[in-house]
């Protein structure tokens, strides 16, 4: 019994990559690649950007609660942007 990896853009293609090179297939699993992976996963709080913009706002003379109301009103995803 042999495991190997393919580059097929389904399971159907893999296993007929795999014929081709005179396997018997009994069992085909996916896998995706990691920038799709990245995003299927849930999105997580951007910490890095946020600092920056911050620290952006606060460079500019804006007090501390300035920046973060600007922060907030600019931010779309609503599970990031709470009250």
């Amino acid at each position: 019994m042999t495991t190997f990896a393919l580059d097929a853009s389904n399971a159907n293609e893999a296993t007929l990559q795999a014929r081709a090179q005179g396997y018997t297939v009994i069992g085909v699993k996916s896998r995706l690649p990691w920038q799709l992976w990245q995003l299927r996963r849930k999105q997580s709080f951007p910490v890095v950007l946020f600092s920056q913009e911050l620290l952006s706002l606060l460079d500019a003379g804006l007090s501390l609660i300035e920046a973060l109301e600007t922060l907030a009103e600019k931010e779309i995803r609503t599970e990031i942007k709470k009250h």
